[in-house]
């Protein structure tokens, strides 16, 4: 594309960095940029010329816990210049392989809390389910992954409800620390030895049947920011985000709006099929997460000439 600088001639610096005790590495962070170039095999080779003109180090040296404290993933090379092309191609194609495999939360409690219930009764007014909708073919699309904010946070609360309300799921997790605006999973399926019993129930499934909400903190907190859940992660993280809310309306007329506006919203469909007794409106937005932390969503209801005070839902992006 005209006006576009070739990657080896923009990257190879940012690959390659200077260590605090004066060796050099390789920057995991920078060759998952690269690999969003079309040219795949620029990333191999511009780490290879990168070293092949880099001062000499004297130790490899990988280190697993601070890459799960969140720090960079580096890649230190010998000395030798026979090894200096060979550590090239190796350290790139594991640094493509860890971005491959995303972090998981842990579960707090010693077991998957959820229940099946036939009385349950009706929510009102109240937010039961905010999913993204991955328009472009998601990575394990039949896992649950949870979008890291740019705020940190240590624990996340995961909802899940059926639309007539018949399950009901509440857990508290522990996440790892990870990259603003990376997806975190939640091992929630029916595989995992502390996940689901009921994976008639907790499976991927369009908001229709099943709304998933994800909060930041605890289940036994108050009240906290909402985070973008989805089934599966997308391929090139960072982009526009499509979702879905779930809300109980209580049979009424329900608007939203979005500030800021960059968070497109659209008019809300009230369900008319089945039994709705956790949630009966869905409404659809499009989040951005550039360029500000948090969205904020005002619900109000309408039935007939009646409104009901606005309330907000936060977003934390």
């Amino acid at each position: 594309m005209a006006g576009r600088s070739p990657p080896s001639a923009t990257t190879s610096s940012q690959i390659l960095r200077r260590g605090s005790r004066g060796s050099d590495f390789i920057d995991c962070e920078q060759v998952s940029l690269l690999r969003r170039a079309p040219e795949r095999g620029a990333v191999v080779g511009v780490a290879a010329v990168a070293l092949s003109s880099a001062p000499a180090s004297t130790e490899i040296e990988r280190d697993n816990k601070n890459a799960r404290r969140g720090k960079k993933r580096v890649f230190r090379y010998p000395s030798s210049t026979g090894y200096r092309l060979l550590i090239a191609v190796a350290a790139t194609a594991v640094c493509v392989a860890q971005a491959e495999q995303p972090l998981i939360a842990h579960l707090d409690a010693g077991s998957f809390k959820e229940a099946v219930r036939n009385d349950a009764p009706v929510a009102g007014g109240d937010v039961m389910g905010l999913v993204v909708d991955l328009r472009e073919a998601p990575v394990d699309g039949g896992k649950l992954y949870v979008r890291i904010p740019r705020r940190p946070v240590s624990r996340i609360c995961i909802e899940a409800t059926t639309l007539n309300g018949g399950y009901l799921a509440s857990n508290t997790y522990t996440v790892p620390a990870a990259p603003a605006g990376s997806f975190v999973e939640i091992p929630v399926d029916a595989t995992r030895p502390l996940g689901t019993s009921h994976p008639e129930f907790f499976r991927p499934s369009s908001p229709r049947a099943l709304a998933v909400l994800a909060r930041t903190g605890a289940c036994s907190d108050a009240s906290s920011a909402l985070l973008p859940a989805s089934w599966g992660r997308p391929s090139h993280p960072g982009g526009r985000l499509p979702f879905t809310l779930a809300v109980q309306s209580g049979r009424a007329t329900v608007s939203m709006v979005a500030t800021p506006r960059s968070a497109a919203t659209e008019a809300c469909e009230s369900l008319t099929q089945g039994r709705r007794t956790a949630y009966d409106v869905l409404c659809s937005g499009d989040l951005s997460p550039d360029g500000h932390s948090d969205v904020e969503l005002q619900l109000q209801t309408c039935a007939y000439d009646d409104c009901s005070p606005p309330y907000r839902v936060r977003i934390a992006l």
